[in-house]
């Protein structure tokens, strides 16, 4: 069943305008067209299916049709995007929220975008900002990829990917709902609302991580920092903040 437009503008209680399209190469990728092309307001803009969806790192996002929500908001009123890993942050948080609130699911995040589900990969967050020529920010985008429906993944994907089990009439639900927790949470965003419940949904606090750098090294996450940076402890008790790069946990 394919996704309305007249059911997701019913279930959104902000005013954003929004979009659904059967197919589009990135929801990203078009929002970052449609702002450099003089687009000055914020747009919520939903797929079907995704020829060239996205993830952090240049990684591509399996997008079949029917078997996901795939939605981008672009934000115009955010002019700072030194925060983009705050921003991914509270945009787990709304993600991760709003499923608890319409499913009987309870995912966890793996700093610092991706969420899982039974120890599985459910979907992930890519935050993007769009710039003019002069430097200037154009807008902030958004984008969310989730497995809503048990699909054939790929061989690469199999032992990693899951899904998360969704009517297929409540995708609209689910997009309006996570942006809802969006613009509220953006609303507050000096006071970091959002913080205490992406802490409580962590995969990886408490844990043993693998931290990607050159040399990989392996610490405990110890904590969430106030602007969404990771806190790991070495074996020797120093400790370092991790605002970018990757991470990789065993999960059992």
């Amino acid at each position: 069943m394919n996704m309305q437009l007249k059911t997701l503008t019913a279930a959104l209680t902000v005013p954003v305008r929004a979009e659904i399209l059967a197919t589009v190469d990135s929801t990203n990728n078009e929002l970052k067209r449609r702002l450099t092309a003089g687009e000055s307001e914020d747009h919520l803009l939903l797929a079907e299916t995704q020829t060239g969806g996205r993830g952090r790192l240049g990684r591509s996002f399996y997008s079949p049709a029917g078997s996901g929500l795939y939605f981008s908001l672009a934000l115009t009123a955010v002019h700072r995007y030194d925060d983009a890993v705050l921003l991914t942050t509270m945009a787990s948080a709304a993600v991760v929220r709003a499923i608890e609130e319409l499913t009987p699911h309870r995912p966890q995040i793996k700093w610092v975008n991706d969420i899982y589900l039974d120890d599985r990969k459910i979907g992930g967050i890519l935050t993007e900002a769009v710039t003019a020529p002069d430097g200037t920010l154009n807008g902030v985008i958004i984008g969310i990829g989730l497995n809503v429906q048990k699909t054939a993944f790929p061989e690469e994907l199999s032992g990693i990917a899951g899904w998360l089990p969704l009517s297929p009439v409540l995708r609209e639900q689910l997009a309006a709902r996570i942006t809802d927790y969006l613009y509220a949470y953006l609303e507050t965003l000096p006071q970091r609302d959002f913080l205490p419940f992406y802490r409580s949904r962590s995969l990886v606090l408490g844990h043993t991580v693998t931290v990607l750098s050159d040399p990989p090294y392996t610490a405990v996450a110890v904590d969430i920092d106030q602007n969404g940076g990771l806190v790991t402890e070495r074996p020797d008790g120093t400790r370092h903040t991790l605002s970018t790069g990757e991470i990789s946990i065993r999960l059992k």
